[in-house]
């Protein structure tokens, strides 16, 4: 028996097992030697009827290191930045006073608490062992895991980081201990629902133990000893935010996801990887070179997915620090786009279709002739990237 690690719910069901894939999907792997001996584990996951949380059962915290060669941004990308800084503006906006300190957990590189620099004036610091050091004005970040904390930020932001760690309750107690009694605490995740709705089996990575959609996130804030107060889902519906506090109003909590969604997901899972890995044979055979653009966790879940992930050339990726590593667990090699200028026949398949109007303009100006695919390519990837907080009663 496995109990729900969100909703304590004590009938959880075992909904799959992956053949196994790399544990490390986002570090930078230097050498091809170093991608081929990555370590791979399956994933087995767990699903709660009740809250709809999805958790891999044979997760191995120790598998996986956070350093200075993790590498997560995607600050690079124009759309992400645009992103970004709304969700500032968003969440600034959604607090009940003007802060005085704000504390980021799982803050990367610093780049959310640099666009807050710009907006605010308040004390921003920020926590995560892959820091590299690199420093952004008005901001301290230390290379570590987030502490406990003394109740004096009025707002704190753990964007997409709980993903990452099992069981996620403890990290939440911790953030929830740096609240000041008015203070927001701003939780992000991947939107499991999202994954599950359009079949993205690209979004079930190792790295990811916890899949939460926002009812199961419900149950976790409650369980911390916080009120829910606002839901949001953006950017193509990928990311879903839940504001929570001391005190106030709890928001009613969201409803189950449809029937039969979960079980045509893992359906989808044993078909993902043949049918691209077809339709890529079939452009080699019609003189195309397949490419795929992005390198992070997505491109390595895509490649563990193909029967023969040879029949794609390498991969792009627009963010320096990633040319010449590896996409680990694989041979395809992390190249800048002025690799493909003036390329002919080329197929480029995109690891998130929400850039899909990016690439396009930016293979334009390399005066490529590519076809661009993307994955998972739905009329939501077209939504609006932000979307608007739901507050109490308003569900």
């Amino acid at each position: 028996m496995r109990p729900c690690p969100c909703c304590e719910a004590e009938v959880t069901e075992p909904l799959l097992s992956t053949r196994p894939v790399p544990v490390q999907t986002a570090v930078l792997v230097k050498s091809l030697a170093d991608s081929l001996a990555v370590p791979r584990r399956p994933i087995v996951l767990q699903h709660c009827p009740n809250c709809g949380f999805l958790w891999n059962t044979a997760f191995e915290a120790g598998l996986v290191r956070y350093d200075s060669d993790y590498e997560g941004t995607q600050a690079h990308s124009p759309v992400f930045r645009s992103y970004l800084s709304g969700l500032a503006r968003q969440w600034l906006g959604a607090l009940p006073q003007t802060p005085m300190r704000v504390v980021e957990a799982g803050c990367g590189q610093g780049e959310f608490l640099a666009e807050l620099s710009h907006l605010s004036a308040a004390e921003l610091q920020g926590f995560d062992p892959a820091y590299r050091g690199e420093g952004q004005a008005r901001v301290t970040i230390e290379a570590c895991e987030l502490p406990d904390g003394d109740a004096s930020a009025d707002m704190v932001v753990n964007r997409m980081t709980l993903e990452h760690v099992f069981p996620p309750l403890p990290l939440l107690a911790a953030q929830a201990s740096w609240l000041s009694r008015m203070g927001i605490l701003f939780t992000q995740v991947p939107n499991a629902a999202h994954m599950l709705a359009a079949k993205l089996p690209g979004d079930l990575v190792y790295e990811h133990c916890n899949y939460f959609t926002a009812r199961s996130l419900w149950h976790l804030l409650v369980r911390a000893g916080l009120a829910p107060q606002g839901l949001s889902i953006g950017y193509g519906d990928q990311h879903l935010t839940m504001s929570s506090a001391r005190e106030g109003q709890a928001m009613a909590i969201p409803g189950r996801i449809p029937a039969g969604i979960v079980e045509a997901f893992a359906s989808e899972m044993t078909q993902f990887g043949p049918r691209w890995g077809s339709l890529l044979a079939a452009e080699r055979r019609a003189g195309r070179t397949p490419w795929i653009w992005g390198s992070g966790s997505r491109a390595v879940a895509f490649a563990a997915a193909l029967p023969d992930p040879s029949v794609v050339a390498g991969a792009i990726d627009i963010n320096p620090v990633r040319a010449g590593t590896y996409v680990p667990g694989s041979t395809w090699c992390t190249q800048p786009p002025e690799t493909l200028k003036a390329g002919r026949s080329l197929t480029v398949v995109a690891m998130n279709p929400i850039y899909r109007t990016e690439i396009a303009d930016r293979l334009a100006k390399l005066n490529c002739d590519a076809k661009l695919l993307a994955v998972g390519e739905t009329s939501l990837a077209a939504a609006a990237p932000l979307g608007p907080f739901i507050g109490p009663g308003e569900i």
